[in-house]
């Protein structure tokens, strides 16, 4: 899915992208060019309602923002730790 042209990605462009055959919804957390950071909530909202498994790259924000994995609704919340968590490259999480 593409940004607008302040790179934010809209939830009403992602429930449009939804289809009958949509089975997952996979997001950046942050997006590393621009800074955007999606709501994780309304988005989880989205995926409870369409009965759509939420999965999570949270690279960019782990680390230097909360993420509450129950509340948001989040079914796999991956990353990388070499960015904020600083841990260096090689180590991740799911």
């Amino acid at each position: 899915m593409c940004s607008r042209d302040r790179g934010i990605i809209d939830l009403n462009d992602i429930q449009k992208s939804i289809t009958t055959d949509t089975r997952v919804l996979v997001t950046s957390f942050v997006q590393f060019a621009t800074g955007f950071r999606q709501d994780l909530a309304a988005l989880g909202r989205l995926c409870r309602e369409r009965n759509l498994l939420f999965v999570v790259d949270a690279t960019q924000g782990m680390g230097v923002f909360p993420i509450d994995v129950v509340n948001c609704g989040i079914d796999f919340l991956v990353f990388s730790v070499y960015k904020w968590a600083q841990a260096g490259y090689g180590v991740g999480g799911l």
